[in-house]
Parts: structure tokens; C-alpha cells; sequence
């Protein structure tokens, strides 16, 4: 009996052992799931509520945060969490700061972690992009907007569209943290030398610039805002009118909706119920008129305060405008960072800042007609040259229009058309 008793409890406690570790690994498999999910990152950890947030209506609103920002393999785990007991640290104190900075530093490489869904040898046909904008005046006057954008594809001149970026070597080097300002630009050729460009007017020495990390350009250099992007919250009204989401026949709701928008509120809740301020105009200004229309007013406050909730954030002293996004040109240097037309190379060119190599030029749809261009309305006439290149005969064909008038150019600079618009005006200031 006394052998039979030793065996039985040699059984139960290694039982007891084998339950206990897989309780123990099932409970670090779980707090492992936990902590790099959506709840725990977006929602429960304050500081990053903004970025949970617009999280959830982007492209990748599936994918748990960790996928991204800690990537595959055990080691990339276990620092994470080591890294991260400073920011449990801060939070708890409520010391972080506001907005939160961004982690480009610690932001894996593309071929880590973008490249476990996409990959960059993918064909991207060229795509066509339609946008409509709508005015302030009563009756919230609708401008479309067509252009095409060559991803993979060459574009009508033979010139490679923007993966060219990415299917060969381009090296890069920044003086901020963010990517904003990058003196330092390289081009590997296929026997492995390197034309440089250098912007001009730099203000390193040879020894500053070589001393400056040199990184290889891949799909987060353009794509940095992929998952977190904070949207202009009046492209966003204007894509809510286009939808129907926000009803056009109502008088002066962009005016109204964007003077709500671009309030100075306390607080997201008490912006969010200061959109209500859409249906008091209404029924001050217009009761009679919209009789009957009280569903379209209130999907219209709804809609509004949804586009606050998504884009502004007061408590975290976070605008849509804070976090520079590459992607494109239009509130960011984005692609001017290098396209500037300023970056010489050592053969003696600069790099283009042809527009054309990545899209074409806006133009009005066909069905508007030979519109001519008003100060009000210029891309109108685009429909004309729809397909116009950043050539000399290009830009002789803008001076056509751009020559005299109120959409006319100074004479001092119709001999800039040489050189271009942007040799001085980034896109958003045209």
C-alpha cells in the first residue's frame, strides 16, 4: 500500500504541475492577445484613444494593433513589453504628453510588418479618382474633380508611376524625428553606385550630411498615417454631401457645418453636442422652408458629430492638421519633401517634380464642357487639356488661361513657366 500511495501521489501532484502550466501559458497567451488588441491599446490606455479611434474607420480597422507596431517573432514581443512599462508608468501619472509623439523611431520596417498582407511586387493598375467640393454659398455649390493615378503603371508619357519609389533602391536622410526635412537623397544604380542629391540651400557641412541616418525608402516613408489617418473634416463633409449622407438642398449646411467643425470646444463631448447648433440655425433661419425636412436636419447634426469625433480632440490638444501624412501633397509636404525641384544631384540634375509622373492633372468632368475657368470655379475649363504634362508645351498651354485675368499670373513670373509652378508654390497653395 505504501508504494501504491506514493505512485497515486506522484500522480495527482504532477496533475496539479501539468494543470497549473497550462493555466500559466494559456493566461500569458491570452494577457499576450490582450495587451496588443484594439481594447487595450485604443480604448483603455488614454493617450492613444485618438489613435484607436480613427483605427477604427480605416483600412485596418481588423488588424490588432501589435500586427503592426510589434511585428512577428517572440524577441519583438518581449521588448515591446519592456519598452512599454515606461508608458504604463506615464499613464498612470497621467504624465504623457498631449499629443503623444509619434514612434517613427520604433516603427518597424515595411518588409517586417506591412509586407506580412501586401507585397510591393503587386501590379496596381491605374486608378481613377473622382472628388466633389462643395461652396459655402446657400445653395453648397458642387465642383467635381477627376484625375487618374498611376500606382504600378507608366503614365501616358512612359514615365514609371509612385511604386517606382519602392522597386528600386532609394536611400534617404532626415534631420527630424518625423521625416519632414530630408537634405540627403540617393538613387542606387544597377552597378551599385549612387547618384546623390543634395538640397539646395542646406545648411550641413559634407561631414553633417554623411553623419545622418541613411534609411531606404519602403512603403511607411509615403504610407505613415496608413492606419491612423486624421482626416480634414471638411474633405469629409464634402464626401457626406457627395453620398447623400448630408443632404446638398440644405441651405448653407457646408457654411454652418464647417463654422461647427472648426469651433474651439473644451472638450470631444462638448464639441460633439455643439453640433446640435446645425438644427437651432435651421429652425431660426429657415423653419418654414424645411418643413418636413427635420429627418435631413438631424442626420445632418448626427453625420457632423461624427466627423468631430473622428477628426478633433481637445483633451489630447490634437487637431487633424497635428500628425504630417505623406501621403500625397495636400496638407503635408508629403511628396515635396524631395519633389521639390530644389534636391541637385551630383550628375547635375535635380530630382523631377514633374506632377504628371504620379497623376494627372485635376480636370472637370466631360460632361461640364468647354466651361471657362472663373476665380470661383478654375478647374472647370481642366476639361480642355484633361491629359496636360509639366512640359514647356504643357506650360505654355496653362499660360493660356493663366496668362491674364483673375486667374492670371503676375507678368514677372510668365517666364517662370519654364520652370514651373511648383518651382515656388507647393500644390495646396495654388
Amino acid at each position: 500500500m505504501s508504494g501504491l500511495w506514493k505512485i497515486r501521489r506522484f500522480v495527482f501532484w504532477a496533475a496539479i504541475v501539468v494543470v497549473g502550466a497550462v493555466v500559466v501559458v494559456a493566461a500569458a497567451f491570452y494577457f499576450d492577445q490582450f495587451t496588443e488588441g484594439h481594447w487595450f491599446c485604443g480604448k483603455l490606455c488614454h493617450a492613444n484613444r485618438p489613435q484607436g479611434i480613427t483605427l477604427e474607420v480605416s483600412s485596418h480597422a481588423n488588424v490588432e494593433c501589435g500586427t503592426c507596431h510589434i511585428g512577428p517573432g517572440l524577441w519583438p514581443k518581449v521588448e515591446a513589453k519592456i519598452l512599454s512599462i515606461s508608458e504604463l508608468v506615464s499613464t498612470i501619472a497621467n504624465s504623457y504628453e498631449r499629443p503623444i509623439e509619434l514612434p517613427v523611431e520604433r516603427m518597424k520596417p515595411a518588409d517586417v510588418v506591412c509586407e506580412q498582407c501586401h507585397w510591393a511586387e503587386k501590379d496596381y493598375p491605374e486608378s481613377v479618382h473622382l472628388t466633389s467640393r462643395f461652396a459655402s454659398d446657400e445653395q453648397n455649390t458642387e465642383t467635381q474633380t477627376v484625375f487618374s493615378v498611376y500606382v504600378s503603371d507608366a503614365n501616358q508619357a512612359g514615365m514609371p508611376g509612385a511604386h517606382w519609389h519602392v522597386e528600386n533602391t532609394v536611400l534617404f536622410a532626415s534631420v527630424d524625428e518625423v521625416q519632414q526635412e530630408i537634405p540627403w537623397v540617393a538613387v542606387e544604380q544597377e552597378d551599385g553606385s549612387l547618384i546623390e542629391y543634395i538640397a539646395a540651400g542646406a545648411s550641413l557641412s559634407e561631414d553633417e550630411l554623411g553623419a545622418l541616418h541613411r534609411e531606404e525608402m519602403d512603403c511607411l516613408t509615403c504610407h505613415n498615417r496608413a492606419a491612423h489617418q486624421f482626416r480634414d473634416p471638411e474633405l469629409e463633409l464634402d464626401k457626406a454631401l457627395a453620398a447623400g449622407e448630408v443632404n446638398p438642398d440644405l441651405p448653407y449646411v457646408k457654411r454652418e457645418g464647417m463654422a461647427l467643425l472648426s469651433g474651439d470646444y473644451a472638450s470631444q463631448d462638448e464639441g460633439i453636442e455643439q453640433m446640435t447648433g446645425l438644427a437651432e440655425f435651421y429652425a431660426s433661419e429657415y423653419a418654414a422652408t424645411l418643413a418636413g425636412m427635420e429627418h435631413e436636419i438631424d442626420t445632418a447634426v448626427e453625420v457632423l458629430q461624427e466627423i468631430y469625433h473622428t477628426t478633433v480632440f481637445p483633451e489630447m490638444n490634437l487637431t487633424w492638421d497635428v500628425y504630417p501624412d505623406n501621403l500625397g501633397h495636400s496638407d503635408s509636404p508629403g511628396c515635396f519633401r524631395c519633389h521639390d525641384g530644389k534636391h541637385v544631384g551630383t550628375t547635375g540634375d535635380s530630382i523631377s517634380r514633374d506632377c504628371t509622373s504620379c497623376h494627372s492633372l485635376p480636370a472637370a468632368p466631360a460632361d461640364r464642357g468647354q466651361q471657362a475657368p472663373t476665380a470661383e470655379e478654375p478647374t472647370a475649363a481642366h476639361v480642355v487639356v484633361p491629359t496636360i504634362s509639366h512640359t514647356l508645351e504643357g506650360r505654355a498651354q496653362c499660360l493660356t488661361c493663366h496668362g491674364s485675368g483673375p486667374l492670371g499670373v503676375p507678368e514677372s513670373h510668365v517666364g517662370l513657366a519654364d520652370e514651373g509652378c511648383t518651382s515656388c508654390h507647393l500644390p495646396g497653395e495654388l
